[in-house]
This record gives C-alpha cells, sequence and structure tokens, in this order.
C-alpha cells in the first residue's frame, strides 16, 4: 500500500511560491552581488597597505639621519632606508666595500656623525662588493641624492682576477635592486642593455626571479625588435613584482629602525675641522703596517697581469655612466697599494702606474670627474693596516678631508 504523503504541494502558481521566488534573487544579481563585495574588499586591502606604506616612509624618513651613519644589511639590500636617506639635503652616500665596515678610528660614516662640518655619511656596500653591485645600487635608488654628490672608493682589489668575483657577486646580490634597475630605474635603453649584459654573466643570481631573468634577457637585447616587444610587455609584471618586493622591504626597514638603538646626538664641540691636529692624533693611532705573510711570486704576478683585462674597469664605467645619467656629481678616492710589499715581488712603481693608477686616471678624465689616488702614499707604512687596502685611522683622516672639500665644493687638497 502507497503511503500517503502529508506534505502540502505548492503548486507554482500559488501564493507562497511567489514568495519565495521574490525573495529570492536571480542568480545574475547573486553573482553581481558577490563581485561588489569582493571588490570592497580588495579597495579597504589596498588602503590598509597604502596607509600602511605611507606610515613606514613616515618613519623612515623621520629616521634618516639617525639610522644614515650606520652599517645596514637591510639599506644594502633594499631600497626604503637608502631613499629616506638620499631625500636628506645634509647626506652624503659614500659607496665602497669592506673598508666601509672596517672597525676603525675615524671611518667616514663614525668621523662625520652628528655633522660637524654639516653633512653625515651614508655608506653603502659592504664586504665583497663590487663595483656591478655598486651599478645596481645606485640605480635601484631611481634619482640622485638631495645633496647631488656621491663618492666611489675604489680599491685596486677589485681588479686582479682571482676566482672570488662569482661567490661575493652571489653573497651580495640584492634581486629587489637587480628589478628597480631592470624595470624601474630612469636611466637610457642603452645604459640598462649594457648593465644587464654584465648581469646576465652571473645567470645564478637571476634564475630564482623569472622575471628579473627574463626582463633582464629581454632588456640585453633591446636593440632588436623582439627584445624591444619582449620587453615592453614585461615591464606592467616587472613593476607589479617590483611594487610587492618594495612592500616587503619597507616591513623589514621598519623592523631595523624600531630596533636601532637611539644613539644621543653630540654636537660638534669645534666647528671647524682641525685637519693638521686630527693627522697627529691619527698617527698615534695607526701602528706601522708590516706584512709577515707576503703572497708567492706566481700569484702576485698572475693578479696583476690580469688587470689591464678585468672586467670590472667596464663596471667602474657603468658606475660613472649610471651618476651621469642620474645627474650626480661624483668624486673617485682611491685607496692605494702597499709598495713594500709589490716591489718585493718585482712588480715596482712603473708597471703599478701603468697597469693601474693611470688608467684609474684616464677613466676619470673620461668622465671629467676629481679623483685622488693617493698614489705618493704607496710608501706611507700608516697609510694601510692590513693587506687587502683597508685603510688606518691615518688613510681614513685623508679620505674624509677630501669627502669635506668636495661637500663645500672646493678644490681637493694637496697630499
Amino acid at each position: 500500500m502507497t503511503p500517503i504523503s502529508t506534505s502540502p504541494v505548492i503548486e507554482s502558481g500559488s501564493p507562497t511560491h511567489a514568495a519565495r521566488s521574490a525573495a529570492e534573487p536571480p542568480p545574475r544579481r547573486r553573482l553581481a552581488d558577490r563581485f561588489v563585495a569582493a571588490a570592497i574588499v580588495v579597495v579597504l586591502f589596498a588602503i590598509l597597505v597604502a596607509l600602511a606604506q605611507a606610515w613606514a616612509v613616515r618613519l623612515e624618513a623621520a629616521n634618516a639621519a639617525r639610522m644614515a651613519p650606520s652599517i645596514s644589511n637591510q639599506r644594502d639590500l633594499g631600497v626604503a632606508l637608502a631613499r629616506a636617506a638620499f631625500a636628506r639635503p645634509d647626506i652624503l652616500p659614500v659607496y665602497g666595500s669592506s673598508e666601509l665596515e672596517m672597525d676603525i678610528a675615524n671611518r667616514a660614516p663614525e668621523f662625520f656623525r652628528n655633522a660637524p662640518d654639516g653633512f653625515e655619511v651614508c655608506p653603502i656596500g659592504r664586504r665583497g662588493a663590487s663595483p656591478l653591485l655598486l651599478v645596481e645600487k645606485a640605480a635601484a635608488a631611481r634619482e640622485a641624492p638631495a645633496a647631488g654628490k656621491a663618492v666611489v672608493l675604489i680599491s685596486q682589489v677589485w681588479f686582479p682576477s682571482r676566482g672570488e668575483t662569482l661567490a661575493n657577486y652571489a653573497g651580495n646580490f640584492s634581486a629587489l635592486q637587480a628589478m628597480e634597475l631592470i624595470f624601474g630605474a630612469p636611466i637610457s635603453p642603452g645604459l640598462r642593455r649594457d648593465i644587464a649584459r654584465r648581469m646576465l654573466d652571473y645567470p645564478q643570481t637571476l634564475a630564482g626571479t623569472p622575471i628579473l631573468d627574463q626582463g633582464a634577457r629581454a632588456a640585453a637585447q633591446i636593440d632588436t625588435l623582439s627584445g624591444r616587444i619582449t620587453y615592453a610587455l614585461l615591464v606592467p609584471l616587472g613593476l607589479m613584482q617590483t611594487k610587492i618586493m618594495e612592500l616587503q622591504d619597507h616591513f623589514e626597514s621598519v623592523r631595523e629602525v624600531l630596533a636601532a638603538p637611539h644613539v644621543p646626538a653630540i654636537p660638534p664641540t669645534d666647528p671647524a675641522l682641525n685637519w693638521d691636529r686630527l693627522l697627529a692624533t691619527a698617527d698615534t693611532q695607526s701602528p706601522i703596517y708590516n706584512e709577515t705573510n707576503p703572497p708567492g711570486l706566481a700569484e702576485a704576478w698572475r693578479g696583476v697581469s690580469e688587470m689591464p683585462t678585468s672586467t670590472e674597469w667596464r663596471d667602474v664605467d657603468l658606475l660613472l655612466r649610471t651618476f651621469r645619467e642620474l645627474h650626480v656629481q661624483t668624486l673617485l678616492l682611491d685607496i692605494p697599494w702597499s709598495a713594500p710589499r709589490y716591489d718585493a715581488q718585482g712588480i715596482g712603481a712603473g708597471l703599478r702606474d701603468a697597469y693601474y693608477y693611470s688608467r684609474l686616471r684616464s677613466v676619470a678624465a673620461n668622465f671629467q670627474v676629481p679623483i685622488a689616488t693617493f698614489q705618493d702614499h704607496e710608501y706611507d707604512m700608516h697609510f694601510l693596516r692590513d693587506p687587502h687596502s683597508h685603510l688606518s685611522a691615518r688613510g681614513w683622516v685623508y679620505f674624509n678631508r677630501d669627502m669635506d672639500a668636495f661637500w663645500r665644493g672646493v678644490p681637493l687638497p694637496d697630499h
């Protein structure tokens, strides 16, 4: 026997069915409502991100003078802290490598802390930094420092090829700075092409960021139609990824700023820097450098013989071209050779001048930038502190004196 259902039968034309139909929106309207809700969430999230970024930028700017002289891994690999420092007209960027990190008396960032002559020094670079890495850091800033000036500390150890370049480059490489250079830096296509070609000499550093890898390859072929089309298609994606990486950089930069100790400002006691007195004091802080374990003859000659063909010469050209296009006045300060060390290996003053100093002066002349080679201090045993071209307290005073003159726009003093 078939059971009889007691549930009411609602016919399509009944009032109850009509009420339900009226209460439920049509599918298109439900889909539109979901799109509106999603759009509201996206807009609110974008506003939140924009507010967070604006707060981070203000925090970085407010602490730029305090953070500028300090050694900062985040500033060295990112862009936010460097841009905050460069926005101040009283900060002079100084590009270099390991000499900027050495705990030595009179090191420029500490010497000029609290602006004894109206400016502070912001170190850019760290141990193992090469000229190509400094190119990427300079271009990643996207504009000239507010002061319009920068100093580059050059070391002859950049130029002999000793099999360390790849390790140093990879260990100091910043994907964010490379992205800024390839997709955002206001440099000419020709300069971007030449830098990209050098970056492609280290494909391992690009492989982890596909858009960067493809962008560098396209920029390197910008002279061709396919290269221009590929690069144009990649730019929007590259800028989007760069923006995401910039947000991450802001987050890490804020963490560093909040964690950094507050060093009280000490006003200068002497309104004028007495360089003679500073040199006399530095002499007591700079023991005579006497190398006890010089390199073997074959090693020394191999390094020097490779110097004329070193790719780092081309990278120095790229760095100066970048500063020129960004309208940055540049001063080159060269850390001299330790003459006794190389004299003992038969690499005399004439060879050092022909292979290095003369060429360095020629590079500076080509770009019409001032240079101090300190070649006349090769035999000054108080000028360096070790065989790796690290300045002593005395050497730093000479460098600081030239930076001060460059900042004030007066001729460099005689050495």
